[in-house]
């Protein structure tokens, strides 16, 4: 759950997300990486993509943020 820089945690979602698209994810799970001092953040999300054309199919995406960055995805699945 922690180390000498990061703080890590697991959990639901707990807003609407929406993918690049703009369609609606309603269940997301979202892991993080928060620094502990002048390092950057990392946080990934995985779930349940109903939208593709070719049926249900399972996505995920993790991504870096800036230094210090916490919730810095908190309502979307793709890096701001």
């Amino acid at each position: 759950s922690q180390t000498r820089h990061y703080d890590y945690d697991v959990q639901l979602a707990s807003a609407i997300n929406t993918d690049m698209d703009g369609n609606r994810i309603t269940e997301a799970s979202v892991a993080r990486a928060r620094p502990r001092g002048k390092l950057r953040g990392y946080m990934g999300k995985a779930w349940l993509d109903p939208h593709n054309s070719g049926g249900e199919i399972t996505q995920m995406v993790v991504c870096e943020g800036g230094i210090g960055a916490v919730d810095f995805m908190a309502d979307k699945t793709y890096c701001p």
